[in-house]
């Protein structure tokens, strides 16, 4: 709903839309202030008003009220601004006169200050520059005429610490999920498996709402898919995070933002869709502000079916003997959950604020995959000897659900950038997944049954509690100074429990447990952390921050059936850096540095041998350390009229880099894929982002990546993990607006092939497009999308570990069509006579001066 606030920023823009000319600003002398004959003095505009709007009966600030600064002789709109999200205002380049200034914000009755007389004082005015401090506003209950209106936030902000994607408008994600909507998102890639990667680098950080998310059991594909796209309103990418946040992720920090109603009353949203071959999703948004309480409510749910095809070409080498192991998949991937969240915000007075939260979400996970496995052997030059051919069943299933509560409290003061809080948060979540692996021997030359089939069942108890607990503490020193400080605790406590069962007859009746393979894992981690930043803006060109984060770190690893314990105790600094400076009126140039941690996840510590097949297994390493690296960033930012240009350049050396390697026994021709720490790696490029809207009717966002990455394992024996190679990514996406109920959109990207320690992951393009139209007077909106209209989108790898190659290729079920319909309901208090006299007023102006702009902005 923030882009009712936009729309009152644009509407505003529209309205002061002459000329700002050049004036002298020393203060008038008598004689300059003499009225000549036949002449209007000419004032100068070095007039400057500025203030906070608040709630009068909270005391809270009002983001993005409107402030309009009238002239008392003309009674016509000289300029204006809009509060920030802490109620902040400042107008700057008035021209001295006589003004009242107009605060108005839906739900709010129009609030009128003045008249002020900006003068200097020896001329019997108030001073050039006035403070009107805290204006208070009272909310008012009639409900006036409704009126739809829309209004277009840009694409992208490019801002001091990161890159905003206005994702709310992207109607090709209309109907996915988080995933889908990340997907769009320049140098973000999303692969088969739902892994999210940030310029070439899966070892980053999905924050919503600024926090961990809640959504802690099943991993992060999990926690993604449960988000539906439609209640994304932007997602932040932030590259070099300062030493508030947690240094985790190597790439940085994804932060997707939901969307939030701030309108009083009774307001609410709802979506469903439809797509082709079983997918159906659904959501509601409810949300209640009255007086000091905000309440709300959000469920959705999901389900998805999604057929799927593969193959793997293997070959071990073993002296002149060369090992084939051919297998081709297909199968049935099923996904399913539902996610029930509520809250409540209460403001205790003016200063202080208590919120409230829980979340409740139920999940499920099953495929269905039919293998059929050939294994033959080549001796030197000899002809191809067929070995086994075997026909495998491989079922997995998970199931399971999450619990989070969240209390947080903020503390307000007189000064609006000074604030305290409190945040504590508890996960809970529990899960069980299942694999049932079937195999049947068949005969070579008939591929008929050859003997009895074999069922083998594993079973993982998964059981995660997380809780942290974080203050945080703002403390402007003057107006171009400022400090911020806090501590944060972060416990995790990790428990698997792994068995095993066979049964030879393949039928599920005789299941006897195999001991030697049972076994329990426990994981206990507590980081407690303090940080301290110092921001100084040294001039209206030059900012600076500095900041400072320690981390004690304390593990514990525990194999209980085998008594394995890995325990590991470290004390790391975390320093960060910013600078900025305005080059140009339109164009900034900033540079940065941010030291970073990666942690190795559960799934990579886990020694329990998993078989996925009859020739693989997957393997955790219980000793893996975490890696660390050394982020820095120049970039360069240039704006236009309707135009954003970004260019970044970036380095990222990594120290005992985590990396996946596969290792091949010659003898039996089983592969076992781990991780391991090795020497190190460096990642550098540049990356592109330009915006442009040559037309009312249309934009487009063109975005690059282009990047070396250097992979140093030479401390690892087992193969050769030493690799290097250039990628890039690209991505267009195009905004068509036929009318203002019709909006077109295409998107595509291309992605080449990026290196591993052992090989190559493939390139990856595809094409989306969508189409919506809004109906039932602005409040409903009909959308219809196909994903991968071209069938192209397909994944693979190519990996050479030494005495082995091996050729894997991925198709998935993706191209989609989606059929979605949403609606908004709730009123929204605007006064409909003066919307339309503010946009006669905004064409006449036009029509006098132009289409300049003055600047105008809120303050920061």
């Amino acid at each position: 709903m923030k882009n009712l606030f936009i729309l009152k920023l644009l509407l505003l823009v529209c309205l002061t839309t002459f000329s700002i000319q050049a004036q002298d600003k020393k203060p008038p002398t008598k004689k300059s202030a003499q009225k000549r004959p036949g002449q209007r003095r000419q004032m100068p505009a070095i007039g400057k008003v500025y203030g906070v709007v608040k709630d009068a009966e909270t005391g809270k600030p009002v983001e993005f009220a409107t402030v309009a600064l009238y002239n008392v002789r003309t009674k016509k709109i000289a300029t204006g601004a809009i509060a920030n999200a802490k109620g902040k205002f400042s107008i700057s380049e008035i021209k001295l006169g006589m003004y009242e200034v107009k605060i108005n914000y839906i739900g709010y009755k129009v609030k009128t200050v003045g008249p002020i007389r900006l003068f200097p004082k020896q001329y019997r005015g108030q001073g050039v520059e006035q403070n009107l401090g805290d204006i208070k506003i009272e909310a008012t209950a009639a409900k006036l005429e409704a009126v739809t209106v829309t209004a277009e936030r840009e694409d992208i902000e490019i801002k001091a610490d990161r890159k905003v994607f206005n994702v709310e408008k992207n109607i090709t994600s209309t109907g996915g999920t988080a995933l889908e909507a990340l997907q769009n998102v320049p140098s973000i890639d999303v692969d088969q498996d739902g892994n999210v990667s940030l310029r070439g680098s899966a070892n980053v950080t999905v924050f919503i709402d600024g926090k961990p998310s809640g959504l802690t059991g099943g991993g992060r594909q999990a926690a993604l898919e449960q988000i539906p796209a439609s209640s994304i309103k932007k997602i932040e990418v932030i590259t070099n995070p300062s030493a508030k946040y947690d240094p985790d992720g190597m790439s940085g920090i994804i932060n997707i933002v939901l969307k939030k109603n701030v309108l009083r009353g009774l307001n609410g949203f709802a979506n469903v869709s439809v797509g082709t071959n079983d997918k159906y999703s659904g959501s509601l948004r409810l949300n209640l502000r009255t007086g000091k309480i905000n309440t709300y409510i959000t469920y959705s749910g999901n389900y998805f079916n999604r057929f799927s095809n593969s193959f793997s070409d293997q070959q071990n080498f073993n002296g002149d003997t060369i090992t084939l192991i051919n297998q081709v998949n297909d199968g049935d991937i099923r996904f399913y959950s539902n996610l029930l969240k509520a809250g409540i915000d209460i403001n205790l007075d003016e200063k202080n604020e208590l919120s409230i939260s829980a979340l409740y979400s139920l999940r499920g996970f099953g495929r269905d995959q039919l293998s059929d496995q050939s294994l033959g052997q080549q001796i030197g030059a000899g002809a191809l000897n067929p070995l086994s051919l075997t026909l495998q069943e491989n079922k997995l299933a998970s199931t399971g659900d999450n619990m989070d509560f969240n209390v947080g409290y903020k503390r307000y003061f007189n000064n609006p950038d000074k604030l305290l809080s409190f945040d504590v948060r508890h996960s809970r979540s529990n899960s069980l997944f299942t694999s049932d692996l079937i195999v049947q021997p068949l005969n070579i030359t008939d591929r008929t049954p050859n003997g009895t089939s074999n069922l083998t069942l594993n079973e993982t108890d998964n059981q995660f509690n997380i809780t942290t607990a974080q203050v945080d503490f703002e403390l402007p020193v003057t107006k171009a100074l400022k400090l911020e400080m806090g501590a944060k605790t972060t416990i995790r406590n990790i428990f698997n429990g792994f068995s095993v069962s066979e049964d030879a007859t393949g039928t599920g009746n005789n299941l006897v447990p195999d001991l030697t393979q049972n076994n329990d894992f426990r994981y206990d981690e507590y980081v407690y952390a303090a940080y301290a930043i110092y921001n100084h803006q040294f001039s209206k060109k030059l900012s600076f921050q500095a900041g400072i984060r320690v981390e004690q770190t304390m593990s514990d690893a525990v194999v209980e059936n085998t008594d394995q314990r890995f325990e590991n105790e470290y004390l790391n600094v975390f320093p960060s850096g910013f600078l900025t400076y305005k080059l140009t009126k339109n164009g900034t140039v900033s540079a940065n540095y941010s030291r970073r941690i990666n942690r190795p996840r559960t799934r990579a510590l886990n020694p329990f041998l998993i078989r996925i097949n009859t020739n693989n297994f997957y393997q955790g390493n219980p000793g893996l350390l975490p890696e660390f690296i050394n982020s820095y960033e120049l970039s360069y930012t240039h704006t236009w009229k309707g135009t954003t240009l970004n260019v970044s350049s970036y380095f990222r050396d990594i120290r005992g880099s985590i990396q996946r390697f596969r290792i091949t026994d010659p003898i039996t021709n089983i592969t076992t894929s781990t991780f391991e720490n090795i020497a190190s790696g460096r990642n550098y490029g540049v990356e592109l982002i330009y915006n442009m809207r040559p037309a009312k009717w249309f934009n487009f966002t063109l975005s690059g990546n282009f990047y070396r990455t250097e992979i140093d394992g030479s401390n690892v024996e087992e193969g050769d993990l030493n690799n290097d190679a250039y990628s890039y990514q690209t991505k267009l996406l195009l905004n068509f607006k036929a009318s203002s109920k019709l909006n077109f959109q295409v998107t595509s990207n291309y992605r080449a092939p990026i290196a591993l320690a052992q090989g190559e992951l493939s390139e990856v393009y595809a094409t989306d497009a969508a189409v919506n139209y809004k109906i039932l007077k602005g409040k409903g909106t009909l959308g219809f999308r196909v994903s991968d209209i071209f069938n192209n989108r397909r994944f693979g790898f190519n990996t050479d570990g030494g005495n082995f190659i091996q050729v894997t290729n991925f198709k998935p079920e993706s191209r989609i069509a989606f059929l979605s319909f949403s609606y908004r309901f709730g009123k929204i208090s605007m006064d409909a006579r003066k919307m339309r006299q503010m946009r006669k007023n905004r064409k006449n102006r036009r029509r006098r001066r132009g289409n300049d702009v003055p600047n105008v902005d809120g303050m920061n």
